[in-house]
């Protein structure tokens, strides 16, 4: 039973992936066993076990090595509150994102 079920009558139904409700599509479902970006040392920088918003939601699977030029075209961050974690989703168009504090990126 879900907490909130304990407070006040709900209903839970599944509804599967591509199902038209009203003007949405519901989105494909998202599993994610791991997600990080490592430093030139070998040290997780960005890392979805320490903050789940440290990754973009519906972010595509990879695995890969890039310079970190190229990975910046796939960073977002908001330098005027270092301490935040911006939230970003790409279900409706897939793309690679992570969304590190400001801090981390320097």
């Amino acid at each position: 039973m879900l907490r909130i079920q304990e407070m006040i009558p709900i209903s839970i139904q599944e509804v599967p992936s591509g199902t038209e409700v009203f003007d949405w599509t519901i989105p494909k479902e998202w599993n994610i066993r791991d997600a990080y970006v490592k430093d030139p040392s070998g040290k997780k920088v960005v890392d979805f076990r320490r903050h789940n918003l440290h990754l973009m939601q519906y972010s595509v699977p990879v695995h890969l090595k890039v310079p970190l030029h190229e990975l910046n075209h796939h960073l977002d961050s908001l330098p005027e509150h270092p301490e935040w974690i911006p939230y970003r989703t790409s279900y409706l168009q897939r793309e690679l994102g992570f969304l590190p504090q400001s801090e981390t990126t320097g």
